[in-house]
């Protein structure tokens, strides 16, 4: 499986396109680079008009096979989230709501 390492200061898209009405697992696979000392800190923002964007960042911890929920997200209640993800793990958005105008596009960056 291939995954987009995210870097700090270059947001990557990670979901690209999204429309209303669409969930489950969308968008791209990505993963943190180890950095010694610290969990990384993620930054996530939306690109569009969103109404309602939630649902479930998901984690594998064996390539792919299982998935698992990470935590829970909600992008009108926090549109820019911060969030610690441990490397060594792979991640993707699972989503359970979707009400938007046009397509919106979410990026994700070291913070």
């Amino acid at each position: 499986m291939t995954r987009i390492l995210l870097s700090r200061g270059v947001p990557v898209e990670v979901v690209t396109d999204l429309a209303t009405g669409e969930t489950g697992a969308r968008g791209i696979e990505f993963c943190i680079p180890a950095i010694p000392g610290v969990i990384p800190k993620v930054l996530f923002s939306t690109q569009g008009t969103i109404t309602a964007l939630n649902g479930n960042l998901e984690i594998t911890q064996d390539d792919g096979t299982t998935w698992r929920i990470f935590l829970a997200f909600d992008f009108v209640a926090t549109p820019a989230p911060v969030i610690e993800l441990p490397s060594g793990a792979g991640y993707r958005f699972n989503f359970t709501t979707t009400t938007i105008t046009g397509l919106v596009d979410i990026k994700g960056s070291l913070a």
